[in-house]
């Protein structure tokens, strides 16, 4: 028997993973946690989020129906500035929003735009594109990855920039099940001064919007990790497991 985890030790271990959330049973538990050596506390922000026997990795996902989220306090190692990082997460949802859909975000003031702000969730225009957004110098950014994940299966989605090796220079990649979805170019200082925000899973509050759906194994790195292998190509790890 093969012992396979979403996020092999290798990465989740890293001192550049600076939050790493997943579902914990037993099925309707609330308990959440920070998994990084940061261990940045995690509450429910709202609504009734659960721990769902739904899982791409047993026991559990986190399960939000659309009117909940988990949040972090106010902390500055997921600011993106100028640095490299990475954000992954695997998804499962069957719900298309009519506008965004907030899977997880970075924000500083509850609803008032500011640079250095940032959302990864389903594009404005109702087609349920994945879509990376930040605010910069008074605008905001849409970088669409053109694929609608929102079809009831699981998907793991990672979002990096690593700034000095890649093409073009400086750019924003979207991988959605480790197949390449967009590569884009984007602004060298995202910030723009701005240190600190919190961390939002589920909900976006420059446009109140929500996402419906499971979701499991949330990271985000400060540095740059190259692109992660998928769950079946990572064997005999140690850590939350299934067996395959």
């Amino acid at each position: 028997m093969n012992e396979v985890i979403g996020i092999p030790p290798v990465y989740a271990n890293l001192s550049s993973c600076v939050l790493y959330l997943r579902g914990e049973g037993p099925n309707g538990n609330t308990r959440f946690r920070d998994w990084s050596s940061y261990r940045n506390t995690v509450s429910i922000g709202a609504g009734s989020p659960v721990n769902s026997s739904t899982a791409r990795f047993p026991p559990c996902s986190i399960s939000l129906p659309g009117s909940a989220y988990l949040q972090t306090p106010s902390f500055s190692d997921c600011v993106i500035g100028t640095s490299p990082f990475m954000i992954s997460f695997w998804m499962n949802s069957s719900t298309v929003p009519s506008g965004y859909g907030g899977v997880l975000a970075q924000d500083y003031n509850y609803g008032v735009p500011i640079n250095g702000m940032w959302r990864v969730g389903s594009f404005h225009n109702g087609s349920g594109d994945l879509s990376f957004v930040y605010y910069y110098n008074s605008n905001y950014y849409n970088n669409s990855a053109n694929y609608n994940p929102n079809d009831g299966n699981w998907h793991f989605v990672q979002i990096f920039r690593n700034t000095t090796n890649q093409t073009p220079n400086n750019s924003i990649c979207i991988y959605v099940d480790n197949n390449s979805k967009l590569s884009t170019a984007i602004n060298s200082d995202v910030s723009l001064g701005v240190n600190a925000g919190y961390i939002t899973v589920g909900w976006e509050s420059a446009d109140n919007a929500y996402y419906i759906g499971n979701i499991d194994e949330v990271a985000f790195w400060n540095g740059a990790i190259g692109v992660i292998p998928t769950q079946a190509e990572v064997y005999s790890a140690v850590g939350r497991r299934m067996i395959v």
